[in-house]
């Protein structure tokens, strides 16, 4: 038998479905755009050598920019990369967050961004060459005079798999409430009946009389009772009773103010015939 409470439990699974619905395709639809990173993640770093480095037009839209790359010598370029740290608006330290250099590989030449050290083989992740880098690199005539050696971009050492290691455990947790919400929410909706809330209204619902006509009582007689003070149906305000008084007060006045006017002024005596 389908009853309120069975609509009302088909009802909220039906909206809970509908809400994983829109984060499962809001999930997929991340995963599509990230599909890119998500292959680097997943078989990076690729081993590039010159020819696939020469190859490289736009290190946007390369589909692979998780490199390692071995090179034959590491040339210092003096640039650094400085972190300041302040507290209430005023400067109290400054450090090397990272430093520039040209990884040699045949003729060319390649910017790498590192933490410490000038390693001749580093991995990292392929990015247009930063605006700030260019204009401190190429500020003299000898090195515009030698620009192109240089690749278009620059390799970053910086942790590439973070955001995908946070991405794992995001995608954990959300997989973990869809077996804890989602399915059992799918399951509801299909058959309302499993809920707990309907199976525990079905447990302590009165039974239910067999159809019939129920047997007679045989009724008591009634004793007489003792006789009991009927009280007022309705009792007046106490402010609709003051006016009450107040009025049978005045006619009173009245009353005794003409018997006294009568009595000191009594009217003319009936003549006799």
């Amino acid at each position: 038998m389908d009853t309120w409470v069975h609509q009302e439990v088909r009802a909220v699974s039906r909206r809970r479905v509908a809400a994983w619905g829109v984060i499962l395709a809001g999930a997929m639809l991340f995963a599509v755009v990230q599909s890119r990173y998500i292959s680097n993640f997943a078989k990076g770093p690729f081993e590039l050598g010159r020819p696939e480095l020469d190859a490289i037009t736009d290190v946007s839209t390369t589909p692979r920019y998780s490199v390692s790359v071995t090179g034959s010598k590491a040339i210092d370029t003096g640039i650094q990369q400085i972190s300041t740290r302040k507290h209430g608006g005023v400067e109290t330290s400054r450090s090397v967050s990272a430093a520039y250099y040209a990884l040699v590989i045949g003729d060319r030449l390649l910017i790498v961004k590192r933490a410490a050290g000038m390693p001749t083989t580093v991995q990292g992740e392929l990015a247009p060459m930063p605006v700030q880098v260019d204009s401190h690199l190429f500020s003299t005539p000898q090195m515009q005079a030698i620009r192109g050696r240089f690749y278009p971009y620059y390799l970053d050492d910086s942790s590439f798999r973070t955001p995908g290691y946070i991405g794992i455990g995001v995608a954990l947790i959300l997989v973990v409430l869809l077996v804890k919400f989602g399915l059992p929410a799918w399951r509801y909706a299909r058959d309302a009946s499993s809920h707990p809330i309907v199976k525990r209204a079905i447990l302590s619902a009165p039974p239910s009389k067999p159809a019939g006509r129920s047997p007679r009582r045989r009724c008591r007689p009634r004793t007489p009772s003792r006789p009991t003070r009927r009280r007022a149906a309705h009792r007046p305000p106490r402010r609709a009773l003051w006016r009450g008084r107040h009025a049978a007060r005045r006619r009173r006045r009245s009353r005794r103010k003409s018997i006294r006017a009568f009595c000191l002024f009594p009217g003319p005596p009936h003549s006799s015939s």
